[in-house]
């Protein structure tokens, strides 16, 4: 797997499994495809602060997830916020709950 960077910060960010092209390479948001049939996505814009795990697959198994994954599939999972709950009255204990952020427009 090679991620390759054109200039500076911000710009144009491929990623490229198993040699083939970054249009070859299905990329999956939270199980969304985020990137077209046979398109490339941007990764210049995705922080890693944003992100849970990221979880690869490769070679023949990525064809479950459609014909456009010739190279691989990626599916990137997003960080989930912790969100505090106080209690209804004082004395009584709060919650943690996990919020997913909002989904993150295709670039």
């Amino acid at each position: 797997m090679s991620i390759v960077q054109s200039g500076g910060h911000g710009q144009v960010t491929s990623l490229f499994v198993r040699g083939g092209e970054s249009d070859n390479t299905k990329v999956l948001l939270d199980g969304i495809p985020v990137n077209d049939p046979g398109g490339s996505f941007n990764f210049a814009n995705l922080s890693a602060a944003d992100i849970d795990h990221i979880e690869v697959v490769r070679g023949p198994q990525s064809a479950l997830y459609g014909s456009d994954a010739i190279a691989g599939t990626l599916q990137v999972s997003p960080a989930a916020e912790r969100v505090r709950i106080p209690g209804p009255r004082r004395g009584l204990p709060s919650k943690e709950v996990r919020c997913l952020p909002p989904a993150m427009p295709a670039a």
